[in-house]
């Protein structure tokens, strides 16, 4: 709903996206054996989303900025679903890597902790064939954002303030 609120940026366009769109092929989430985890507490939050979404925006950075403020574009892809099966289907299902991910505010109502690197998503995203991301951005409201504990990845830097004054995004880059 707040589509215009990238600091020196403007919205070129937007627009929804049919699931077909980024699952051409459908697709059906798979977990390993090993996890050991309630089904029905799943489900309750892959069907959590009353109207499930996909909206996509492209940004152009407005002329008083330049190169260093950012991209000239970019474009956002937001997708409104349980994250572990849409990483899972967006990636694997098109046989592509995510360059960067970003874990924001996600402590609290999920069916699973992200951040757990024995956990549902970072078995998605380390056992995807294609690659996993180069960049992983993590933090939200309040601080102590630096117990990510992927092996796989190092602490590289802190984002402060971040939203708020007392908000903060830590970065995280692959070894």
């Amino acid at each position: 709903k707040q589509l215009d609120t990238f600091f020196g940026y403007k919205l070129l366009g937007d627009r929804s996206v049919k699931k077909m769109e980024l699952f051409p092929l459908g697709w059906q989430m798979r977990m390993p054996a090993h996890f050991d985890f309630d089904i029905d507490h799943y489900n309750k939050f892959k069907d959590g989303y009353e109207k499930p979404f996909e909206h996509w925006a492209v940004y152009e950075r407005l002329d008083e900025f330049n190169d260093n403020h950012g991209p000239k574009k970019f474009s956002l892809l937001y997708i409104g679903r349980e994250a572990v099966s849409t990483y899972q289907a967006l990636y694997w299902a098109n046989r592509k890597t995510a360059k960067v991910m970003a874990i924001i505010q996600s402590s609290g109502l999920n069916w699973t902790v992200f951040t757990d690197k024995n956990g549902p998503l970072a078995w998605v995203v380390l056992q995807n064939k294609y690659g996993t991301p180069e960049t992983i951005f993590y933090g939200g409201i309040g601080k102590g954002y630096d117990d990510f504990n992927w092996k796989e990845y190092e602490y590289i830097d802190r984002i402060r303030p971040y939203y708020t004054e007392s908000g903060e995004v830590t970065i995280w880059k692959k070894k």
